[in-house]
């Protein structure tokens, strides 16, 4: 009914995919990826976000991590960042002379290092303040309470639905005989 291409733009579309989205924004990538490909469009990300970005790069500053461009997250698609044979043939434009091999257990925890980052960051300084080796651990106790609220359009959705439903029921009945 439809060219296979109309479908395809549409299907595209539908899940998000756009055709001048060149850095496929719906990849998810970490902070180390983010230090290392600085030219990438972060300029549609919600303040907050960019502020997390900034004190991730504070810390990776402060750490002596030098940006390189080529580097991939472990565990994404090689079709989406850098073909795999492609790195394979060509190792000197990916690999330095120093190049040391790092497998995914090696990488550091982003979870812990992000509570030591926040827990290190004052916000009157635009520097983290733990700008040391070996950030101090802090521990804090928060209790969280999550409250879960339907919201009341679900509920009108929800009583209007059932009554919609039973309504149908009964007329169906009723042109039936039952009543």
């Amino acid at each position: 009914m439809y060219p296979l291409a109309s479908s395809m733009v549409f299907g595209n579309v539908m899940a998000g995919i756009y055709f001048h989205d060149y850095y496929n924004h719906r990849l998810r990538h970490s902070w180390m990826w983010h230090y290392h490909h600085r030219d990438y469009d972060r300029s549609h990300w919600p303040r907050k976000r960019q502020e997390e970005y900034e004190r991730w790069r504070a810390y990776y500053d402060s750490q002596g991590v030098k940006a390189n461009s080529n580097y991939v997250d472990p565990g994404t698609g090689r079709d989406e960042d850098y073909t795999e044979s492609h790195v394979q043939e060509n190792p000197d434009k990916f690999y330095g002379a120093e190049a040391v091999e790092v497998t995914v257990d090696e990488l550091p925890n982003e979870a812990e290092l992000r509570d030591e980052v926040l827990a290190a960051y004052d916000p009157d300084n635009t520097q983290a303040t733990g700008t040391s080796a070996q950030p101090q651990k802090v521990v804090v106790q928060k209790k969280v309470v999550v409250q879960k609220k339907t919201s009341g359009g679900t509920w009108f959705v929800l009583v209007f639905g059932s009554f919609l439903i039973a309504g149908i029921i009964v007329l169906v009945m009723y042109n039936k005989g039952y009543f």
